[in-house]
């Protein structure tokens, strides 16, 4: 298990960033670094523009992902669920809503009851 190739589904579960660690990909992201700071060079950009290398771009990724999923999990607010079960307990039933008929549903009710009626007979 500690062997596995980067591109394993169970590797990119464990460390997301481990498919950067196989020699091909590492390859291919030193190519491709490479040629956005030869890109950033030619062009004569501001230092502050310096290209981040693409593992670095998705470290950072995946941090703000985490990020977002930490945020979203917070409660906006704690209830006791103790004192709501409590509450709803004392109001007594809920209220049932009084539904429109359905003549349809009327119909095939009543031929039922007569088919069953006839074949109790």
């Amino acid at each position: 298990m500690t062997n596995l190739p980067g591109r394993s589904a169970f590797r990119m579960l464990v460390d997301p960033l481990g498919v950067h660690a196989d020699p091909e990909i590492a390859a291919l992201d030193r190519v491709y670094d490479m040629l956005q700071v030869l890109d950033w060079r030619l062009t004569g950009q501001q230092e502050e523009h310096m290209p981040v290398p693409i593992v670095e771009q998705e470290r950072r990724r995946l941090a703000a992902k985490e990020k977002a999923k930490t945020e979203a999990a917070k409660p906006a607010e704690v209830v006791d669920i103790r004192d709501e079960l409590k509450r709803l307990r004392e109001s007594g039933p809920a209220p049932r809503k009084k539904r429109k008929p359905n003549p349809e549903a009327k119909r095939i009710r009543d031929e039922l009851a007569a088919l069953r009626a006839a074949a109790n007979q």
